[in-house]
């Protein structure tokens, strides 16, 4: 190594002398100095009024928050009671239909019971017109069965040979017509039979059917015996 680099020279430091301040500068630098203190002052205000609004923002977001859990309760509730009112509008429904067809049940039932009554107090009437019917057939058959029995007699009887002189006991015999002697008895007995279980049913059950039957029977008896 060569020996002149062994033995360099370092050159001593230059001693900075300070420089002398003058009051105009320093005052300067204690207005920079207030001014920066005072801006700083001014940032950490603004930073402590942005720290207050972002605790009032989270405030508030928790708020609103709590406010739509609150709301989406509430929606759920609205929503279950839609479904209870639409399920009780349905049963009122439900209910109104069957009320309807009672109401149309109760007038039918109104209706045929009235037909009932009616149709009964029709029967009461024709039961009380056959009760006439049957007292005006029975003093008529009473007498035609007087008339009868006395026609039967006088056919059967034989004529006196030998007439008394007392003109008071003589009988002049009874006229008949020709037909008088071809009654039958027994039909008429029969029909007379078959017209009295007629009315008999018909007192029990005043139809169309036993009325038409006692009229029929009746119709056939008189045809018999006038």
């Amino acid at each position: 190594m060569p020996q002149h680099l062994l033995h360099v020279q370092v050159p001593e430091p230059k001693v900075v002398k300070p420089t002398r301040t003058t009051p105009a500068k320093r005052r300067q630098q204690l207005d920079q100095a207030q001014k920066q203190r005072e801006e700083l002052a001014a940032l950490q205000e603004q930073l402590s009024g942005l720290q207050c609004k972002l605790l009032e923002k989270d405030e508030a977001l928790r708020s609103a928050e709590n406010l739509i859990g609150r709301v989406s309760a509430a929606n759920e509730e609205v929503d279950e009671l839609r479904s209870q009112l639409n399920d009780k509008e349905s049963l009122v429904e439900s209910t109104g239909s069957e009320l309807h067809g009672a109401k149309i049940m109760l007038a039918e039932k109104q209706a045929a019971l009235e037909k009932l009554e009616w149709e009964a107090k029709m029967s009461s009437t024709k039961v009380e017109e056959l009760e006439v019917d049957v007292a005006s057939m029975d003093v008529e058959i009473s007498a035609l069965m007087k008339v009868f029995r006395k026609i039967t007699e006088n056919n059967r009887a034989s004529h006196p040979t030998e007439r008394s002189d007392d003109s008071s006991l003589e009988c002049e015999p009874v006229q008949l017509d020709d037909t008088v002697g071809d009654i039958d008895t027994e039909k008429m007995e029969q029909e007379m039979s078959a017209y009295v279980t007629a009315l008999a049913a018909a007192k029990d059950n005043p139809t169309e059917e036993f009325l038409k039957a006692v009229t029929e029977a009746r119709l056939r008896l008189q045809a018999f015996v006038l």
